[in-house]
């Protein structure tokens, strides 16, 4: 999903090398956090409680809760760029009439949104 992304940000820059380069490096920055998080995890079976229940550290927690973090910041970028690259058109196309179709920038904004939501 984050190649998707990256990709469709790209596009919507023009293919701006300044933004490719700033996508590659957050893209690896994804994967570093992302790999680093599994890494040293621990997890032991609870035998207290009735089930097949897992128990993790807090060690392995905070590698957890680091690559959700890690998606969410990615994920907010792209957002913010998005946003930032649609909202004028979007603003100044005006509210829709009955039957009037949705420009391109329109349609970007609206699934960015969903997307994020």
């Amino acid at each position: 999903m984050c190649v998707l992304l990256t990709l469709r940000t790209v596009a919507l820059y023009g293919r701006d090398k300044r933004i490719i380069a700033f996508m590659l490096a957050m893209n690896m920055c994804l994967v570093a956090v992302s790999t680093w998080s599994l890494i040293g995890q621990r997890s032991y079976l609870a035998t207290d409680v009735p089930g097949c229940y897992m128990g993790i550290d807090a060690r392995t927690a905070m590698h957890f809760a680091a690559a959700w973090e890690a998606l969410l910041v990615f994920d907010s970028l792209v957002f913010l760029m998005t946003l930032r690259k649609t909202l004028k058109p979007y603003l100044r196309s005006g509210p829709l009439s009955p039957g009037q179709k949705l420009n391109i920038m329109a349609l970007i904004f609206r699934d960015g949104a969903m997307y994020y939501a």
